[in-house]
């Protein structure tokens, strides 16, 4: 649903401008563009000295419909779409930018509108789709901001009318969705068919809002993924078709032989089935991307991932049903997943104290990988120690107790949340009282003296040869 009827062909995204007070936009240049003075009413010149508290940007005018947002432009006060006028829209384009510094509606005051955005970056103070008569908003690329406001769909103020909300792609951050919050016989739908949503808070398909609106996945052929750890404090909604993956999308899993799972459409004729093809590679962008040899009946595979990478793939899908081969062509959802960095604490130690003290040497090992964050802690022991070089790979502490220390290295990369996620290893250190006392504790119940050491002291001596010599010739046989 691209609303080719509505507005013809709507291409491009964000790009900005302003409009000074009630300024309507009228296409009367004919290029549709918003930065051309000539399409506004008054002359409007887009200048960043206008009065923004006046400025208001009005696109209800039926032989204008469709405006062009092409530039990053000053902020405006207000938008108004199809404010008593059927079918208008606009359009923002790649490379644009706008801020709109009060309230945004779409579909007003017994008009239809729509807004398409696919490209460059739009921030809302808060924004209506559907207030009162019907509104659509498409986002196909770029970035919207609503920071910590409000994006309603089907408003009931003032009317009836229905929202319609369609994500193709970038990313929509708002404060919260509300859907029909105040009363209207409309109907509210929030489809997610690729792209992103952020919310502030944690949310669900419970939430009062998405009860009362309709909240799709790929026009319901696909399935919602809800995420909490993606954007720390705030919950992430995307859709992946035909079904979520194995691995999650963002989950990071130990480097090595990665299982990828994932689901198939269902088949034209069951008896022939779908196959499938899975494409991996590093770039999102695909130029790079290499085919597994997987099985094309099944619907999993294994990849050997290196550590410390972030990784997207697809599977694409064929059905030999159809006549014609490019019908039963498809392609899933674009898939993603990080693999941890391989951290190595190193070995446990055992060690004891010469002079009240023993200088012990914390040697990591972390995968060989551009900016990586190293973080040597204490869990616990006998005594808080301070950790020299703890931001190193190989640090140092000093002990003067006897007893076990358990040290953490923890290691990530410097685009990942600070020392987040599961790269990390720990490692023992043991002081005893001396060299066999530290010999028995790293053999455990599985120490064995040497032989000749008569009294366990991890040295054959003269005190062994004594014991030995008390003995000699002695025996123990049977005698008749």
């Amino acid at each position: 649903m691209r609303m080719k009827a509505l507005l013809m062909v709507l291409v491009m995204a964000v790009g900005a401008g302003s409009a000074l007070g009630g300024t309507v936009f009228t296409n009367a240049a004919g290029d549709q563009l918003w930065s051309n003075a000539g399409n506004w009413t008054g002359g409007h010149q887009g200048i960043p000295d206008f009065n923004v508290e006046d400025g208001k940007a009005v696109f209800n005018v039926p032989e204008a419909p469709l405006c062009i947002l092409d530039y990053a432009a000053p902020d405006v006060r207000n938008i108004v779409v199809g404010d008593g006028t059927e079918s208008v829209g606009f359009v923002v384009v790649e490379g644009g930018e706008i801020t709109v510094r009060d309230w945004t509606v779409i579909g007003h005051n017994g008009g239809t509108g729509a807004m398409q955005v696919d490209g460059g970056i739009v921030n809302f103070f808060y924004i209506f789709v559907g207030f009162g008569t019907d509104g659509t908003f498409i986002m196909n690329g770029g970035e919207v901001n609503v920071p910590n406001q409000t994006f309603g769909i089907a408003h009931g103020e003032g009317g009836n009318g229905s929202g319609f909300v369609q994500l193709n792609g970038g990313v929509l951050s708002v404060g919260e969705i509300w859907m029909k919050r105040v009363e209207s016989s409309g109907d509210a739908t929030l489809d997610i068919a690729g792209g992103t949503l952020i919310m502030n808070g944690t949310v669900d398909e419970n939430d009062d809002d998405f009860q009362r609106g309709t909240l799709l996945g790929h026009g319901g052929e696909g399935e919602l993924y809800w995420n909490y750890t993606l954007n720390p404090g705030k919950t992430t909604l995307m859709s992946f078709w035909p079904s979520i993956p194995e691995p999650a999308y963002g989950e990071t899993v130990p480097a090595g032989e990665v299982v990828l799972s994932w689901g198939k459409p269902d088949p034209n004729n069951p008896e022939i089935g779908v196959t499938s093809e899975v494409w991996i590679g590093e770039d999102p962008n695909i130029p790079d991307w290499i085919k597994l040899d997987n099985d094309p009946d099944a619907q999993s595979t294994v990849f050997t991932a290196s550590a410390g990478k972030t990784y997207y793939w697809h599977v694409r899908y064929f059905d030999a049903s159809y006549d014609e081969p490019e019908e039963g062509k498809s392609t899933s959802s674009m898939f993603m997943f990080n693999t941890a960095l391989v951290v190595d604490a190193g070995p446990d130690q055992y060690v004891w104290p010469t002079e009240g003290s023993v200088d012990v040497t914390l040697t990591g090992d972390v995968t060989d990988y551009p900016g990586v964050i190293y973080l040597w802690e204490q869990l616990d022991g006998p005594e808080t120690v301070t950790i020299t070089n703890a931001d190193q790979e190989v640090a140092s502490v000093t002990l003067s107790m006897l007893g076990t220390y358990n040290f953490r290295l923890r290691a990530s990369l410097v685009n990942d949340p600070p020392l987040a996620g599961d790269s990390e290893d720990t490692v023992a250190i043991i002081v005893s009282a001396d060299g066999c006392a530290a010999r028995k504790a790293q053999d455990g119940e599985n120490y064995t003296p040497i032989v000749g050491d008569f009294d366990g002291n991890c040295l054959v001596d003269l005190d062994d040869f004594a014991e030995f010599a008390g003995n000699f010739l002695l025996s123990d046989a049977l005698t008749n």
